[in-house]
């Protein structure tokens, strides 16, 4: 075997091993522990706490506030939130005070239209969804217009990707 490994061992045997050796090595920044208890002077960690800054959609109502089902969402260069609703195959725009401002693309298999899209991501200029029944990226424009339909694989597309610049992106796929 190669430097000492053993081949049989599954990388997530390997990552729960190494989970279970850090959890019985202790923090130690703790300070020790007696039989009376914990330190006296334990060490204080900061914590971060999230919070809602605002919220967008209704479980009932206004269709343009309500989702089938949320794959995605991205914020792109003017401040625009698009949410992906892989049910209804299309995209939803809003302002960062959510209110709604319109919709980009629908269901079907026509040019820019979706069928169980899958991620969005933006680039300077271009909302790029993940579009795997067209095996690529359909893109729109920075008035949300079609723009082109990319088909960039036959098989195995890239599971997640991010706009790098106005012409490059990065995307990893599972091999």
């Amino acid at each position: 075997s190669e430097s000492g490994k053993d081949p049989k061992m599954k990388p997530a045997a390997l990552i729960a091993a190494m989970i279970a050796m850090t959890f019985a090595c202790g923090g130690g920044e703790d300070g020790p522990a007696s039989a009376d208890g914990p330190s006296p002077n334990p060490v204080t960690k900061p914590v971060d706490t999230l919070e809602a800054a605002w919220e967008v959609g209704e479980e009932l109502g206004d269709s343009t506030r309500s989702f089938g089902g949320i794959a995605a969402a991205a914020i792109d260069d003017q401040g625009r939130l698009f949410v992906l609703d892989q049910v209804a195959a299309c995209v939803k725009v809003f302002d960062l005070q959510a209110s709604y401002l319109g919709q980009v693309s629908r269901r079907g298999s026509g040019p820019g239209e979706l069928r169980l899209p899958m991620d969005l991501f933006t680039m300077p200029g271009r909302l790029m969804v993940h579009a795997p029944m067209k095996r690529g990226y359909v893109a729109f424009g920075d008035s949300l217009q079609l723009l082109d339909e990319y088909s960039l694989w036959s098989m195995n597309p890239p599971v997640y990707c991010v706009g790098l610049s106005d012409s490059q992106y990065v995307g990893y796929k599972i091999g």
